[in-house]
């Protein structure tokens, strides 16, 4: 027998949305794209909440769960932040979307559970890890309304480090500023652009200051209450391995 959701348990049926960039996405179009690809016991109707925010109520537990699942969704190149109803009263909810991240500089002989785990935590809520002779990535429940992380260092008991870059798998449209998902660089307002100078004769030279290394490991000067994008784990092990025991 199917499991249709029971008239006083509607609530366990309900998922919430949200568009990330609302002048790039048109909801009503995101309800159709969304259903296409979904094969569904029973309907998924949509409702328009404002402010970019929807709800989608299913016929079925196992079609919502189905959805949850195959997260991360995206639509017109934006990504699209769905998550179960709970009963939360929240400007900010829903924020959750998960991605799978391929971690990317890690040394070979360090990919070990506990070791994922460690970065997993750092990130966001841990969801499963997946390891192969050639990739190790793992799958992360993150806040979507926050900067995303793309690296993080990792210090090493024999005072050596490495840089592991987060390669987010399926990831759209977002700001390679500051790394929120709301826009694009071009529309950041935390860039700044340059003074241009009035001055048309012999202009004596200025120092400038150096690039800051932050721009190619994505930290940032806090400013505006603004979250730096970063990450900066020290692991220690009882017997770590051996580089010359890398595969």
């Amino acid at each position: 027998m199917e499991n249709r959701i029971p008239y006083h348990q509607k609530g366990k049926g309900i998922e919430r949305g949200r568009l990330t960039n609302q002048s790039g996405q048109r909801l009503w179009a995101l309800f159709l794209f969304l259903s296409n690809p979904w094969t569904l016991k029973g309907k998924a109707i949509g409702s328009d909440l404002g402010q970019g925010v929807f709800q989608l109520k299913f016929d079925f537990l196992e079609d919502l769960q189905q959805v949850v699942d195959n997260r991360p969704y995206h639509f017109d190149q934006w990504m699209v932040i769905l998550q179960k109803w709970e009963p939360i009263i929240s400007p900010s909810f829903p924020s959750l979307i998960s991605f799978w991240i391929e971690l990317q500089g890690l040394p070979k002989h360090f990919w070990k559970p506990k070791m994922l785990q460690a970065i997993r935590e750092e990130l966001g809520e841990v969801m499963t890890k997946e390891i192969t002779s050639s990739s190790v990535k793992i799958k992360v429940l993150l806040d979507g309304l926050q900067p995303l992380i793309k690296e993080t260092i990792v210090d090493f008991p024999n005072g050596g480090e490495a840089v592991v870059y987060l390669d987010y798998k399926n990831l759209k449209n977002h700001c390679l500023h500051c790394q929120r998902l709301s826009h694009e660089k071009k529309n950041c307002p935390r860039v700044q652009s340059a003074p241009v100078s009035t001055k048309t004769s012999n202009p004596l030279p200025v120092a400038s200051l150096p690039v800051s290394q932050s721009n190619s490991r994505n930290y940032y000067t806090p400013a505006d209450n603004f979250v730096a994008p970063k990450s900066h784990l020290t692991l220690w092990t009882e017997n770590p391995p051996s580089p010359s025991g890398q595969l």
